[in-house]
């Protein structure tokens, strides 16, 4: 082969090769571009979008809670609120560090601002300053364009114009924990935490609108693509009346720690639920220091605690009414018949003490002595098994399914109960403690109201509620099988404890005609005393430590000739419940005829 065909089969074999290389980029380009803008033609225009569209999540207005006569106890405010936006921030540390020459914003305020920047998604506005005045909105405003990013929003802060009042039922809202966070606290809603505001947190909070916004490379909006509004939360009407809940709050202000609740003995409608001491819920969930929060966790008087709801005692004397009505209904005993009260009785090697010596009983006088012989006696009769069954009935050992969240359900032992717990069988030393509410026995102010409410309504199964439901009228309640004689006789003596001359109530009976109460009080045990330091006055309940005094009970209801409002009070270490409580009940149930609740 010639030079010259050599050559020109080396030219036209790089001419190939090189043709070949330029074929097969040319196909690998082209292909890639086919990929990217036809297979993933909806990834990258999300992400071209993403640059260029912005989405704002709109806060509702969370509903009002109302009492029954339209009085507002909780609202929201509208407020400003400085946010940042963590993808359309360059550098958030030096965005902060230049704001804090128009807010002041501590050291402490920058990292626990950068913290939550982290935690939240990237589209998330995280606050910065919230509470700002309109002044400050002109004076960011004036300077917006120095911060891609950030922004001043409307925001909604709750509001509870009367504070105190009725806080434990109404509750409060704060910051959601990382445990319970919805889609709801993107846009920095509050959730409940007590009360309705917690019971009622779905229908109480609304749904946050959707705002989707075109802007240019510095995050300047140039015009609105989408606007979703929000839906605003449901406003809630409750069963309360805020003049008597006002009553009953100042009328607990005398005693360091206390409780009580009205309820309609027909409906079953809250008609006043209140813990003393109280606290304000316009604390939270911005203004409580640690400080303050460690202090009113640690106050003794526990102002946190909605007492009706899971305060649990022993119901003492306030129990003798179920004991009875066991009795009535299994025909152990007669209301005439009558038994004699020497001051104790006899129950194996052991005495048991009534708290004076009350010679021959029948069960209406029983009831309105507090005679504990009688029903030492009958109780042995009919047996633990009995009264559990009809504490039951009554609503007592059992949820009361009130519309809030987290009561207690108390407890009424039984002979299985002791087996499984202790592995000890039954005594009749348990059964006599067991009558007068005394030893295991445990309920709570809540369940005790019930209980008087299905004793005075002709026994029916009234449950507790809060709110009210427009144009719904209550239907009514079944019977708990109770026979009506029997429920008489059981009222007779309640009314005898108050406007009979031997009564225990006697020196609290409410005086006005027509508005006469019903009730029967109870001296739940906190410190063990013999009756021989009693009656030697060798140890007063004024003279203990106050945690080591009795608690003091009342349930009652009233007016005697058509029941309408049953109530229970429980004085915390209050003593004797004919001193402490009593008084206490008679003023809460006089408020509630006179106000006609």
């Amino acid at each position: 082969m010639s030079l010259d065909s050599e050559r020109s089969f080396t030219l036209t074999r790089r001419f190939l090769l090189l043709g070949a290389g330029k074929l097969l980029a040319t196909t690998i380009l082209a292909g890639r571009l086919s990929y990217l803008q036809i297979s993933q033609h909806k990834k990258y225009k999300t992400l071209s979008d993403g640059n260029r569209i912005h989405t704002d999540l709109m806060p509702p207005v969370r509903g009002r809670i109302l009492d029954a006569r339209g009085t507002v106890y909780a609202k929201s405010i509208k407020y400003y609120e400085l946010s940042m936006v963590r993808n359309q921030v360059k550098d958030v540390s030096d965005s902060l560090k230049r704001l804090s020459s128009l807010f002041p914003l501590s050291a402490t305020e920058i990292d626990k601002i950068k913290n939550n920047v982290r935690l939240k998604p990237r589209f998330v506005p995280v606050m910065i300053k919230d509470r700002l005045e309109w002044e400050d909105v002109l004076k960011f405003e004036s300077h917006a364009y120095n911060f891609p990013g950030v922004s001043i929003s409307e925001n909604y802060n709750r509001l509870y114009p009367r504070a105190h009042e009725a806080c434990h039922l109404v509750g409060y809202v704060a910051h959601a924990a990382k445990e319970d966070k919805t889609d709801n606290d993107l846009v920095g809603l509050r959730k409940g935490k007590s009360g309705i505001e917690y019971a009622k947190q779905d229908l109480l909070v609304g749904t946050p609108g959707i705002r989707h916004i075109e802007v240019d490379a510095v995050g300047r909006e140039i015009r609105e693509l989408e606007n979703t509004p929000p839906q605003h939360g449901q406003d809630l009407q409750l069963t309360f009346d805020g003049r008597l809940q006002a009553e009953v709050e100042s009328i607990l202000r005398q005693h360091k720690s206390a409780s009580a609740v009205v309820m309609d003995v027909h409906t079953g409608y809250i008609k006043a639920m209140a813990s003393y001491p109280s606290f304000d819920p316009n604390i939270f969930p911005d203004i409580l220091t640690a400080k303050n929060w460690e202090k009113i966790q640690k106050n003794p008087y526990a102002p946190m605690t909605n007492k009706v709801l899971i305060g649990q005692y022993s119901p003492a004397s306030t129990f003798k009414m179920v004991t009875a009505l066991a009795a009535l209904e299994h025909r152990v005993v007669s209301p005439g018949h009558t038994i004699e009260c020497n001051g104790h009785h006899q129950v194996g090697n052991r005495k048991f003490h009534c708290w004076k010596w009350h010679g021959p009983k029948n069960m209406m006088q029983a009831l309105a002595e507090s005679c504990d012989v009688y029903f030492y006696q009958i109780a042995l009769k009919v047996g633990i098994e009995k009264i559990a069954a009809t504490a039951n009935r009554l609503g007592l050992g059992l949820p009361t399914d009130i519309d809030l969240v987290g009561e207690k359900i108390g407890f009424v032992p039984t002979k299985a109960w002791k087996r499984r717990r202790f592995n000890k069988s039954w005594t009749l030393g348990d059964t006599v403690n067991a009558c007068i509410g005394q030893g295991y026995m445990l309920a709570t102010p809540l369940q005790l109201a019930v209980m008087t409410a299905r004793l005075c309504n002709g026994g029916l199964e009234v449950h507790p509620s809060t709110v009210l439901t427009p144009g719904k009228t209550p239907e009514r309640a079944p019977s708990i099988g109770i026979a009506p004689g029997n429920l008489k006789t059981i009222l007779r003596g309640m009314n005898g404890a108050c406007n009979w001359g031997t009564g225990t109530i006697r020196r609290n009976r409410i005086e006005t005609p027509g508005f006469e109460m019903g009730g029967k009080t109870g001296t739940s045990q906190v410190k063990g005393i013999s009756m021989r330091e009693r009656e030697s006055g060798i140890i007063k309940q004024e003279d203990l430590n106050w945690k080591k005094r009795d608690h003091a009970l009342f349930v009652g209801y009233a007016p005697v000739h058509k029941p309408k409002y049953a109530t229970c009070v429980v004085v915390e270490h209050g003593g004797w419940g004919g001193r402490a409580a009593a008084p206490v009940g008679k003023e809460i149930l006089y408020q509630a005829q006179l106000l006609k609740v």
